[in-house]
């Protein structure tokens, strides 16, 4: 077969379609999984910010940090390093309107416009002030609202892998089940009939047809079985003619050559030409679909030949001895 073959050409096209099936959910899974990379990461860091913030409002209000080791502002310098972590800001889409990076924007505004310059400002060791408080309350709601928001995105991106997984794995059935009903249709039912038609012509039965239709390798050959079966029918019944018409002939010649034989032996035995020759050569009339027929003598030195015996007339033959035979004798 060629390239331009049809039953190749579809079965390349169902293949290839398969493969570019599985490439697509492949690289939509890289796609997918490399969006979400991290996010576990991130998840948890953005969770420990509300933690940390607590922690960090409680150290203020309870120690005395002007002179520890860590002071107030080395402490809320490193929670803006936790709040700044690659892994947050990795998670976060680069696009400047999208709701989770308005939102990791809006948690960033809280912590450096009022929640650390308030700490920072907030003297250590003494109670935390109802503004302080409610500051805190505010920017741990905020940080809540983005790990949700970072969650459901999560989600969201998993879903989508597992919806684009499912399509995939449909469509690669139903091109599957397309490929095999086409095989069915188009390969296996057509040779069962070619084959169906060659065991019937083993058994001279030239009345089957394949009847294809398409442009494809079967078809065509369904196509050439019917004109091959044609044509062998056809050739068939001109032999089986022939040979009928041989068998005919034959019997008629043997038929005649037995006539001739008898006729040889009556005429032989009965000196009655006319009663003995009569019978016979209605009989080769009959065999030989002929008729009537007339027996005339040659005489030397006569130009005119003589009739001698006839097997239809309807006057009685000048010849006749017989007036009381009437074998020739016909009704006009």
């Amino acid at each position: 077969m060629t390239s331009r073959s049809p039953l190749v050409n579809r079965l390349a096209v169902a293949i290839g379609a398969i493969v570019l099936t599985a490439i697509v959910s492949m690289a939509t899974t890289l796609g997918i999984s490399s969006s979400i990379e991290g996010n576990a990461t991130a998840i948890n860091q953005a969770g420990a910010l509300r933690m940390a913030a607590f922690q960090l409002a409680a150290r203020s209000a309870t120690t005395d940090l002007t002179n520890g080791d860590a002071s107030i502002e080395a402490q809320t310098a490193s929670y803006q390093n936790r709040l700044e972590t690659s892994a947050i800001v990795r998670s976060i889409p680069r696009s400047t309107d999208h709701p989770l990076a308005l939102q990791y924007q809006k948690v960033k505004q809280l912590w450096l416009t009022r929640l650390k310059p308030e700490i920072e400002q907030h003297e250590a060791g003494t109670p935390l002030t109802p503004a302080i408080v409610a500051s805190i309350e505010q920017y741990t709601s905020e940080v809540d609202l983005l790990v949700s928001m970072l969650e459901q995105r999560t989600e969201a991106r998993i879903d989508l892998l597992l919806l684009i997984q499912i399509i995939s794995m449909i469509f690669s059935i139903l091109i599957v089940m397309a490929l095999f009903l086409d095989l069915k249709n188009r390969v296996l039912r057509p040779l069962r009939k070619l084959i169906h038609i060659a065991t019937a012509v083993g058994v001279q039965d030239f009345s089957h047809k394949a009847n294809l239709k398409g442009d494809d390798e079967l078809a065509r050959l369904g196509q050439a079985f019917d004109q091959m079966t044609s044509e062998l029918a056809l050739t068939y019944y001109e032999l089986e003619s022939r040979v009928q018409r041989k068998t005919e002939e034959l019997e008629i010649s043997h038929s005649a050559l037995q006539a001739m034989h008898v006729a040889s032996r009556g005429l032989f035995a009965n000196h009655d030409l006319c009663s003995g020759a009569i019978p016979i050569l209605q009989e080769l009339e009959r065999l030989l679909g002929i008729g009537p027929i007339r027996l005339y003598l040659h005489e030397k030195g006569s130009p005119e030949p003589i009739e001698a015996v006839t097997t239809a007339t309807s006057k009685r033959p000048f010849y006749c001895r017989d007036h009381h035979c009437n074998a020739c004798l016909v009704t006009p």
